[in-house]
């Protein structure tokens, strides 16, 4: 039950642990992790819980999961935004780690099934 409540009451991140914690799934490589299918999530998250404490920050890997959910759908969002004709820097506010991210996410190619054209 304890997990529930974690789910329910979002942590409370300072710019220092966001930028730790960019760092250390940087570090990790976790998106490579992810895609390689060989470790859970729940494992890959727990990696990253170990080495967030280590720095001295205290997250359950629950907390850091949903941040990364966050942040990944914040970025792609502003991506999205940012590859519209027209759209200027100023979406870019609206994703503050926006460099970090594309450092991690900006390999991988955004991809928009809204539809076949038919023409």
């Amino acid at each position: 039950m304890a997990s529930n409540q974690e789910r329910k009451k979002p942590a409370t991140w300072d710019v220092q642990e966001t930028e730790c914690f960019l760092a250390i799934i940087k570090e990790l490589q976790v998106i490579a992790l992810m895609d390689g299918k060989k470790f859970r999530t729940s494992e890959i998250f727990k990696k990253v819980e170990e080495a967030f404490k280590s720095k001295g920050y205290q997250k359950t890997p629950t907390q850091l999961l949903d941040k990364f959910k966050a942040m990944k759908k914040r970025f792609k969002a502003t991506t999205e935004a940012l590859s519209v004709s027209g759209a200027g820097t100023k979406d870019k506010v609206k994703c503050p780690f926006f460099e970090e991210l594309s450092e991690i996410f900006g390999h991988r190619p955004i991809v928009n099934q809204s539809g076949v054209d038919s023409t």
